[in-house]
C-alpha cells in the first residue's frame, strides 16, 4: 500500500521508438508506519492515469558488471526528537521557466553554527525548445542565495524538438542531485529550489509530471535538508561540545550518545552515563553512576501483622 504521506514515486516518459537505459534514483518519506515488522517493496508499472501502456525494464546487464540496484529503509526520529532532518514532498506540476517553486519552500531551524547542511532534491525534471538546443536548471539556495562554498543544482540540457527529431527531446523523467552546504549560521533557514533557463536561448522548464488536482499519483518531488555535524575526532578539546564530549582515555572528541541506563544489562558501546563515560560491558544506572558488574537485587521483607486475615481465592470443579 501507498504510504499515508503520499506516493514515491518516480516516472520516465517517453516518445516512440526511445529506449532509454540511464541510471536513476530517487526517495521520500514515509509518515505513520506502525512499530513491527514491515516490507518495502519496489513496484513497477505504466503510470496510473496515463493513457497507454508501457514496456518498463529495470537494470542493466547483470551479468556483465553492470547496473547495481539500492532499496533502502531507514527509520528517522520525529523531528520534535531528531530535529536535524527537514523535508518537504509535494505531488504538484509547475511549468515555471524561471523563479523559485513554490512547492518547493522549506523553513527550517538550524541547531548547530558549526554543522554542514546536505541539501537533496529529486523529482521529474524536463527541459524542451522546438526551435533550438537548450537547458534549465534547477538550484537549491538558503535564504535565496547559493551555499558560500559550492553552487548545489542539476541540468537538464535537450536537442532541438521537431518533425521526426522528437528522441530524448522532452524528456519528463526522474532525476536527483544534492550537495553539502557550509558556514550557515545557527538559527531560521528557509531553503527553496529556483528554476532558470541556462544561457540566453529560451528553454521550456517543467518540474513534476502527471499530477493534476486530485490525481497525485504520477511522480513526486521531495526536497530535504540534513543537519550533519563534523566529524567529532577532528574536533580540539575546547571545541568538544553539544554533540561531542572528550574522552580523556582516548584524547579524542567523541561522538556523544547517552547510556539506556538500564541496571540489569551492560552498555553495547561507549556512551555518556551522565557526565562520565561508560565503556562496553559496563553498566550504567538511572543515578549516572558506572559500574563494571551489576548491582545485586534489592531484597524487601514485608511482616504480616498478627491481626491480619489472609484471604486466598478458591476455584473448584463442580460436576
Amino acid at each position: 500500500q501507498e504510504c499515508k504521506s503520499g506516493n514515491i514515486a518516480g516516472d520516465v516518459y517517453i516518445h516512440p521508438g526511445e529506449n532509454p537505459h540511464r541510471f536513476r534514483s530517487f526517495a521520500g518519506y514515509c509518515d505513520d508506519v506502525s512499530v513491527g515488522e514491515h516490507t518495502v517493496d519496489v513496484v513497477v508499472g505504466s503510470t496510473p492515469g496515463y493513457r497507454s501502456s508501457c514496456g518498463a525494464y529495470t537494470g542493466w546487464h547483470p551479468g556483465g558488471g553492470g547496473a547495481h540496484f539500492l532499496l533502502e529503509a531507514e527509520e528517522i526520529p520525529s523531528p520534535s526528537i531528531y530535529p536535524m532532518v527537514n523535508y518537504k514532498m509535494a505531488h504538484r506540476n509547475d511549468g515555471s521557466d524561471s523563479g523559485h517553486l513554490g512547492h518547493y519552500r522549506l523553513s527550517f531551524e538550524k541547531k548547530n553554527a558549526e554543522t554542514t547542511l546536505r541539501l537533496f532534491f529529486t523529482a521529474n525534471l524536463r527541459a524542451l525548445s522546438g526551435s533550438h538546443a537548450c537547458a534549465c536548471t534547477w538550484e537549491l539556495l538558503v535564504d535565496s542565495k547559493h551555499c558560500s562554498n559550492v553552487e548545489i543544482f542539476g541540468q537538464v540540457y535537450v536537442w532541438r524538438h521537431y518533425g521526426s527529431n522528437t528522441k530524448d527531446t522532452n524528456p519528463h523523467r526522474v532525476r536527483s542531485f544534492a550537495g553539502f552546504c557550509e558556514n550557515v549560521p545557527a538559527g531560521s533557514h528557509t531553503a527553496v529550489v529556483n528554476v532558470r533557463q541556462r544561457g540566453t536561448s529560451h528553454c521550456d522548464c517543467y518540474t513534476g509530471w502527471l499530477n493534476s488536482p486530485g490525481n497525485n499519483r504520477g511522480a513526486h518531488g521531495l526536497l530535504e535538508v540534513h543537519e550533519f555535524f563534523k566529524p567529532c575526532p577532528g574536533f580540539e578539546k575546547g571545541d568538544c561540545k553539544g554533540h561531542c564530549y572528550w574522552s580523556e582515555e582516548a584524547g579524542i572528541c567523541s561522538k556523544t550518545v547517552t547510556c539506556p541506563g538500564h541496571d540489569k544489562i551492560a552498555v553495547g558501546s561507549t556512551c555518556l552515563c551522565g557526565e562520565k563515560e561508560a565503556k562496553e560491558g559496563q553498566f550504567c544506572y538511572e543515578d549516572s553512576t558506572v559500574a563494571d558488574e551489576a548491582k545485586p537485587e534489592k531484597s524487601f521483607s514485608y511482616s504480616v501483622p498478627s491481626w491480619t486475615v489472609l484471604v486466598a481465592p478458591l476455584a473448584l470443579w463442580i460436576g
